[in-house]
């Protein structure tokens, strides 16, 4: 698919699998959740997902600098729920809390979603010892970064938040649409679209750090729907004890047509979203 894979990560994934995973070069800067992964076994190719084509630029905005960002990243909330402690701990990489060396900082693109529209934004990668994953800080000055919008009532006159910092505009202050509403919060799935003709669905969800975790969507059809379930495969080992949000691509054996997307693991309709009352 035209990337280059002297950079590219191999891990063991899925029994019986391995996934290599590349991670491009946008002009010439690292990039964070905009990879592709190939996962192969003593066959050939088992399954594929990623990102296709060009980024064409967008708007200029102005950054912060690493140090503020580090100062951002030590503000914020770190999950430790049931994080298992080795004995003896060990400074570099501290299991459950306590401090944690960072040992640089580079500028670089993180995939962002602005309502449905995926963006690659600045963000300053910080690198620590243990980890081969940096941890990311989004990097545009936060005076242009809106807070998230909630659901405008169809009855009223608005037509969306007017937060501070609109995402996309170049401007703090412009009202920004209202969205699609996300899908049920039991779901592990928060967003599907069509794609293709219908062929297939792009498919969005939250996860653990891709560095130990690997998913799968799998579609089960019928004629009146389809169920989406997500598979999990955690490797072995230690696993920084973050959430990462993920797009993958899942083929359909017929189109979609007007049929429901649910999720197989709770029954919640994700597709097409139930009218907001």
């Amino acid at each position: 698919v035209g990337l280059d894979v002297r950079a590219a990560r191999v891990e063991q994934g899925a029994p019986g699998t391995t996934s290599v995973w590349v991670d491009p070069l946008v002009r010439g800067q690292a990039s964070q959740g905009f990879g592709t992964e190939i996962q192969v076994d003593r066959a050939g190719v088992v399954s594929g997902s990623g990102w296709l084509g060009a980024p064409v630029p967008g708007r200029r905005y102005p950054v912060i600098s690493a140090r503020e960002a580090l100062r951002q990243l030590e503000s914020m909330p770190m999950p430790m729920l049931a994080c298992a402690q080795s004995e003896p701990a060990t400074t570099a990489m501290p299991l459950c809390g306590g401090v944690r060396e960072v040992t640089g900082a580079t500028l670089g693109r993180t995939l962002q979603w602005d309502n449905d529209r995926p963006v690659l934004v600045p963000s300053w990668f910080f690198s620590a010892p243990g980890t081969s994953v940096p941890v990311a800080v989004v990097a545009i000055d936060p005076a242009y970064l809106a807070a998230p919008h909630s659901q405008v009532d169809p009855g009223s006159s608005g037509s969306g938040s007017s937060e501070p910092g609109a995402p996309g505009t170049g401007k703090p202050g412009v009202p920004q649409p209202t969205g699609v509403p996300p899908a049920q919060p039991n779901s592990r799935f928060d967003s599907v679209a069509p794609t293709s003709g219908g062929t297939a669905l792009t498919v969005g969800f939250t996860g653990g750090v891709e560095s130990c975790y690997h998913y799968r969507v799998v579609a089960k059809e019928s004629s009146d729907r389809v169920a989406l379930v997500l598979v999990e495969d955690r490797s072995t080992g230690v696993c920084d004890d973050m959430a990462q949000i993920y797009r993958r691509t899942v083929l359909l054996d017929h189109p979609l047509g007007a049929r429901q997307v649910v999720d197989g693991g709770t029954g919640q309709v994700l597709y097409p979203v139930p009218a907001v009352r």
